[in-house]
């Protein structure tokens, strides 16, 4: 058991798996925040997704040949990085009541780039 905790690369994957569910956690926290905020929600909710899936699509071959010719190690560790920005401007504009809801889709066609890019790394 010691030798695992010391291995490095077993604990930066326990790290991305636990950044993982704190940005799911992030992201389920912005479709109910939207939930409450506007009352068609139906529609704003297709809208995040769509931006989401829109720029996976785009962004997913990109991740893939950066993954392939760049380092994984790194590229795993900006992501992370990354995706904690991203998770500490969400919580600010939350914190500061200045959120909108073209922010939403800001963050869902920011959001996913980085896990390609995170998955396709692990």
């Amino acid at each position: 058991m010691q030798l695992t905790l010391r291995n490095s690369n077993f604990m930066l994957i326990l790290l991305v798996l636990f950044l993982s569910q704190v940005d799911a956690v992030d992201q389920f926290g912005l479709y109910s925040l939207t939930n409450l905020m506007y009352p068609d929600t139906g529609f704003w909710v297709l809208l995040f997704v769509a931006a989401a899936v829109v720029s996976l699509v785009l962004f997913s071959l990109i991740a893939g040949v950066a993954v392939d010719r760049m380092d994984k190690r790194r590229l795993l560790i900006m992501s992370l990085i990354a995706q904690i920005m991203l998770s500490a401007v969400v919580a600010y504009l939350i914190a500061a009541d200045r959120f909108a809801w073209w922010q939403v889709m800001a963050v869902e066609f920011v959001r996913f780039p980085i896990w390609a890019v995170k998955v396709t790394a692990i």
